[in-house]
């Protein structure tokens, strides 16, 4: 992985549906250009996420703290968090496959 550029605070909109806060990047991996987002957690920790730019929609450029404050000013119960409970049923395995 190879960093190109400057990096910025901001907050990125992928594909219209999720929305990312935190330092990117462009970056390269496996021949191409991505963008790689640095996501402040809790307990000092960063999450790394990469993105071909394709699939990212807008991202605004912001202040450290606000993309800082994206996380902590929002509802911890995000979706992306949700654990389902149900299970399939009626499903048949004919093909010896599963």
């Amino acid at each position: 992985m190879t960093r190109s550029g400057p990096s910025y605070w901001a907050v990125v909109e992928i594909m219209g549906h999720r929305e990312r806060a935190g330092l990117i990047s462009e970056v390269e991996m496996f021949g191409g250009k991505v963008m790689m987002i640095e996501r402040p957690m809790s307990g000092g920790y960063i999450e790394r996420e990469f993105y071909g730019l394709g699939a990212v929609f807008s991202w605004t450029i912001v202040s450290r703290e606000v993309a800082i404050g994206h996380y902590t000013n929002r509802d911890t119960n995000r979706m992306d968090e949700y654990e389902p409970t149900a299970v399939a049923v009626g499903f048949e395995d004919k093909g010896g496959m599963f």
